[in-house]
Parts: C-alpha cells; sequence; structure tokens
C-alpha cells in the first residue's frame, strides 16, 4: 500500500505557535457551562408558565364563547319581540297621524259652519232688531217684509252615507234646563 498523500515539513515553531492559538482558544468554562444550565432552567420555567397562562387563556375564551351562545339564544327572542313593537308603534304613529288629519278637516268644517251660523245669527239679530223699529214706527206688522232666510250648508261629510252615521243620543235634559236665551 502507497501512500499518496503529500507531506510537508513544518517547523517545531509553526507548530508551538499553533499549539499556543489551540489553548488560547477557551472552551466553555466550567463555571459558564452552570450559568448555561440555570439560564435554560430559568428559561424552561417562564416558558412552561407562559404556556400555563395561554391555555388559562385559550379555556377563558371558549367558556366565553360558550357564555355568549347562551346569552345569545336568550336575547334573540327578546331582540324579535322588540322589533314588533317597534313595527307597531311605527303603525300606530302612522294611524295617530292619519286621525290627527282627519279630525284637523273636520274641525276645519265644524269652524266653517259655526263662522256662518254666527253670521246667520247676526243677520237674524239685524233682521229681528229692524222688524221691531218698524213696528214701532209704523204701528203694525203688516209693514214688515222679513228678509230671505240665509241658507246654510250645515252638510259635513264624515265619510260615509248620512244613513250609516250612528244615531245621536237622545236628550233627557228637563225642559227647565233646555231655556236657552238666543239673543
Amino acid at each position: 500500500m502507497v501512500d499518496t498523500d503529500d507531506y510537508e515539513l513544518i517547523s517545531r515553531g509553526e507548530i508551538r505557535k499553533l499549539r499556543d492559538q489551540l489553548k488560547s482558544i477557551d472552551p466553555i468554562g466550567a463555571g459558564d457551562t452552570k450559568a448555561l444550565q440555570r439560564s435554560l432552567a430559568e428559561l424552561d420555567e417562564k416558558l412552561t408558565t407562559f404556556l400555563e397562562v395561554l391555555n388559562g387563556a385559550v379555556e377563558d375564551m371558549h367558556e366565553e364563547d360558550h357564555e355568549s351562545e347562551i346569552i345569545k339564544t336568550k336575547i334573540d327572542p327578546i331582540i324579535d319581540k322588540l322589533n314588533q313593537v317597534d313595527d307597531q308603534n311605527k303603525k300606530l304613529a302612522q294611524g295617530m297621524v292619519a286621525v290627527n288629519k282627519l279630525l284637523d278637516d273636520k274641525l276645519d268644517q265644524l269652524n266653517d259652519l259655526v263662522k256662518s251660523l254666527l253670521q246667520a245669527q247676526q243677520e237674524l239679530k239685524e233682521s229681528v232688531r229692524d222688524a221691531l223699529h218698524m213696528m214701532k214706527l209704523g204701528g203694525g206688522a203688516s209693514s214688515f217684509n222679513p228678509p230671505a232666510t240665509p241658507s246654510l250648508d250645515t252638510h259635513l261629510d264624515f265619510g260615509m252615507p248620512s244613513d250609516k252615521l250612528p244615531p245621536l243620543p237622545s236628550s233627557k235634559v228637563s225642559m227647565e234646563k233646555k231655556k236657552f236665551k238666543l239673543f
């Protein structure tokens, strides 16, 4: 067997330098290994604590999800009922607005009727006053010609035929209470 490796001769000085260099390279000392082991043990303990905290947080999140699901099943029917109440309130409000508009229209009609009645009453007062004055002056009723009776539009539109309207309440007031003064 022939060795084909190339050999080179190195002086002892160079070998000594290499040995010194190897000795100067300080492998991890015995004191440093203990500190490293302590650091690794502390790191392991901290990582274990951290993992425990994370596992607790995950469990809490699962419990909260379960609780929120329970709450949701209890709250959903309440929300549905509130939505129904809201819809009913909207319908009631629309109805109230419609009734208010209808009442305003009827009130306007009644106000117009009252105005025309007051005007007719005023004309009738003047007519009676004129007739009385003429009777005093002329001495008799033969010269009195009453003015034409003003026509009043007393028809109110209640949105239905008049034969379908409910009857008016009967008056049970005694005749003594019915005395009133026209003028």
